[in-house]
């Protein structure tokens, strides 16, 4: 009985244990309302290594906040999905210790030959004077900054991001808005529908933060709301980290719909364009507001307009026909009353594009002012040069060869068809080779031969309305078309292409390790490059100095410049050469120079072909020393000094020879005998 009643005694301090640790971890586990489902929204550290970061959910007043620490000094900190950034609303508070944050947007590009796959867009907040501020990219000019209030801890710092021209903004306001000011491809980007973007919060601290403080010292920044269509005022799509009731994770806004861009363009007010009677393919993607949520699917959702037709039940595309201008809505498919996306139709009257000329698809302009110059250019004209440069690059001829056209999407424009559902015709020619252009449907031009290539792209509707052609032809002096082309024209592009001989470059000293070893303030002449080429093919050399990890090329001296213009000329480099160092230095402009420094440097010999846009380059390395070098005779003396090698040879035969006859003794003179017994 003693031994029963001592279990049930044990039992019941167990249970009462059990229960106490229950309630304290709960207490903890509430005390930092820790998400259980999702512990982590955010990655922290740099572009190539990231780590779950733990972003516990904090009071700050009144409002729950995503706490966000880093645990290194100036990490970085990622949120673990996409945002809307052309209608982005942030609410945030700034602790003390923080400096400046880095709000950074990682977007598609608007330009389809970017060489990158992304861009980004920097907005720097930071605290000048007691006010807030915010700087759009490296605040240029005077319209990529704004002021702000006054900082104060205690108050949520909001701002709102939109797109416009193509360039993200930032505003306090949502009435005045700070640009980046570049003009570089990269400031652009894609706007369609919804800008979808990477948001990262780069958390620059004070120079008193002790880079070991823990999230349970420090407080960074707590972040408010991700707004991904601020513009409403029903708030549906904002993400706050408010947790109702006994929840320990904040329940997810609605998803974000983003449209493809593939079947119809978008009115200036933002209306849906589409035309009465045509059949459209409508294509979307769907983003989760919170990290890992569970969310809406895309098989969850279906398209609605009381002025519209669809037909084919597959989810991931629908097809739809318009007849009038009620909203498309994309709704919940069990409860319509949730509607994740709404968007206005602007409905056109399909007999106004039908054989209208005026509606046909034309090219925009190729240069920003009348003066046709290369700075004039304008980006997408540029990046377009620049991607059929690359499409040409190591194409050789033969029977099976083709140049792949570079997308032309941001040099057309068409009033009723997206660029993917146009209609085209490549036309071709090799010049000398005939008079009339070929043409196909292919967006390629084939190379059998080589030689210099003309090509022009027109483009058709889906109302078969096509590019007027007149552009391509040249005008008579009444300003008539004429039957000649015009192989000036903006859109009239060029290429030459070599015939099968390779062109190859090699440094016989090409690594710096195998440099050659060179005295500061001698004058010498590096070694010859190794050289296949062809007949015609040129060959240009650079010369370069190594400071740190930056090699600054040092100019070929001409005489005779103006005061100044080799100093102004390195104002900026890593290695302020002046007009007299690169008198000194003396470079010939290929191999010949005299070292003013000691250190590493090389020369590279790049030989381009005359008849394509191939290159070759090949670089041979040079360490200059205090000490004076020895220089070594080389194997090769003879074969590269062969014309002296055979004057010398000549000139030491006929030296010998004359050493031979001056020391051969002349006979005696004989006399004829009567002349001997004269004696």
């Amino acid at each position: 009985m003693k031994a029963k009643k001592f279990t049930l005694k044990f039992l019941s301090v167990i249970a009462i244990i059990a229960l106490a640790m229950s309630a304290l971890l709960g207490s903890l586990g509430m005390a930092n309302n820790v998400s259980a489902a999702e512990k982590s929204y955010f990655k922290a550290g740099d572009a190539t290594s990231k780590t779950d970061l733990v972003t516990p959910i904090v009071k700050h007043g009144e409002d729950d906040v995503l706490k966000i620490v880093t645990k290194n000094k100036n990490d970085t900190a990622y949120y673990q999905t996409k945002v809307a950034a052309n209608d982005l609303g942030l609410s945030f508070y700034m602790a003390e210790e923080v400096d400046n944050v880095v709000i950074t947007l990682t977007t598609a590009p608007y330009y389809v030959n970017y060489e990158e796959e992304t861009v980004s867009t920097a907005f720097t907040l930071k605290k000048e004077g007691g006010n807030l501020t915010v700087v759009a990219g490296s605040g240029e000019t005077a319209s990529s900054k704004l002021t702000g209030s006054a900082y104060n801890k205690d108050t949520a710092i909001n701002l709102l991001f939109k797109v416009e021209n193509n360039k993200l903004g930032v505003s306090f306001d949502g009435t005045n808005y700070a640009y980046t000011a570049s003009e570089e491809a990269g400031a652009y980007v894609e706007n369609f529908d919804k800008t979808m973007a990477d948001l990262s919060f780069g958390i620059n601290y004070t120079d008193s933060f002790d880079s070991a403080a823990t999230p349970d010292t420090t407080t960074g920044l707590e972040l408010v709301y991700i707004d991904n269509a601020a513009s409403e005022t029903s708030h549906g799509h904002r993400q706050t980290f408010a947790l109702e009731g006994e929840a320990t994770s904040p329940k997810a806004a609605l998803a974000v719909i983003d449209l493809d861009d593939t079947f119809v363009k978008q009115s200036d007010d933002g209306a849906l364009k589409f035309i009465d009677g045509v059949p459209y393919t409508l294509t979307y993607n769907i983003y989760s507001a919170l990290p890992s949520a569970t969310t809406v699917r895309k098989s969850e959702t279906i398209l609605k307009s009381d002025t519209a037709s669809f037909y084919d039940t597959n989810t991931s595309t629908r097809k739809a026909m318009f007849y009038g201008n009620d909203p498309l809505k994309i709704v919940n498919k069990e409860d319509e009353g949730t509607v994740y996306a709404e968007y206005k139709v602007d409905l056109q009257t399909a007999r106004d594009y039908e054989q209208n000329e005026a509606k046909a698809p034309v090219y925009l302009a190729a240069y920003k002012a009348a003066e046709k110059t290369e700075e004039n250019e304008t980006v997408a004209y540029k990046l377009f040069k620049t991607a059929l440069k690359n499409a040409i690059k190591d194409v050789k001829v033969g029977s099976d060869k083709t140049i792949e056209i570079p997308s032309l999407e941001n040099l057309v424009s068409s009033d009723v068809t997206a660029y993917d559902k146009m209609d085209y015709t490549v036309h071709y020619i090799r010049k000398d080779s005939s008079t009339s252009f070929s043409t196909n449907s292919s967006l390629k031009v084939p190379v059998t031969e080589a030689g210099e290539y003309y090509f022009y792209v027109t483009f058709e509707d889906e109302f078969d309305n096509a590019m007027n052609e007149d552009m391509f032809h040249k005008k008579d002096s009444e300003g008539k078309v004429t039957d000649e082309y015009d192989l000036t024209a903006d859109y009239m592009f060029s290429f030459t292409i070599g015939g099968e001989a390779e062109i190859s470059v090699k440094g016989k000293n090409n690594t710096e390790t195998a440099a050659e070893d060179w005295s500061k303030g001698v004058t010498r002449t590096a070694k010859e490059f190794e050289i296949e080429k062809s007949s015609g093919d040129s060959e240009t050399y650079e010369l370069f100095y190594k400071s740190g990890d930056e090699w600054v090329k040092i100019e070929k001296y001409e005489s005779g410049k103006v005061k100044n213009y080799y100093t102004d000329m390195y104002k900026s480099s890593a290695v302020k050469y002046t007009d007299d160092d690169i008198a000194s230095i003396n470079y010939n402009g290929e191999r010949k120079f005299t070292p003013n420094k000691t250190g590493m440097y090389k020369i590279v010999c790049t030989v381009s072909e005359k008849n394509s846009s191939q290159v070759a380059s090949g670089e041979t390395f040079i360490n200059v020393k205090d000490v004076t070098v020895v220089v070594p005779a080389t194997p090769t003396w003879v074969e590269e000094n062969l014309a002296s090698f055979i004057f010398l040879v000549i000139g030491g035969l006929a030296l010998i020879g004359l050493i031979v006859v001056a020391c051969i003794k002349p006979k005696d003179e004989e006399l004829p005998k009567n002349k001997k017994n004269a004696r």
